[in-house]
């Protein structure tokens, strides 16, 4: 599936103000030298390509980042990226669960664990028992 036909130009821009919200522009810079190891930095954040967005995905997972931390870098590095990256990172699934990144964060569910672990149990009760973690993406 298209990654980028997922999310309208509405719902990206809702993702970024979300973004925004959550984290301290002092903080950027943080975060932004935090996934230095995945090959993002200061001088390649506006190059970035969906290939970029995976790798730096895997990273997250290899450093078993909090979904807190997650959203946390996406926030810094958003104002670099065109619609269809934000796009691509909040509408990516990783954990192969069926929820996408954004609603992963919103829920303070871990992307990198699939929230399925009983078949039997269906995805809306699942989620029912899911407290919102206050991130709206």
């Amino acid at each position: 599936m298209n990654t980028t036909e997922k999310f309208d130009s509405n719902q990206v821009a809702r993702v970024r103000d979300s973004l925004k919200q959550l984290l301290a522009h002092e903080d950027k810079d943080f975060y932004l030298n935090s996934i230095a190891d995945s090959g993002i930095n200061e001088t390649n954040v506006n190059k970035l390509h969906t290939e970029d967005i995976d790798n730096l995905l895997l990273y997250l997972d290899s450093i078993e980042a909090s979904p807190e931390y997650c959203a946390k870098v996406f926030a810094a590095i958003e104002s670099h990226l065109p619609d269809y990256l934000v796009s691509h990172f909040a509408n990516s699934d990783k954990d192969n669960d069926g929820v996408t990144l954004a609603e992963e964060l919103r829920l303070g569910t871990n992307p990198n664990v699939p929230d399925n672990p009983n078949p039997y149990r269906s995805y809306s009760m699942q989620r029912s028992q899911q407290v919102d973690n206050g991130i709206d993406l």
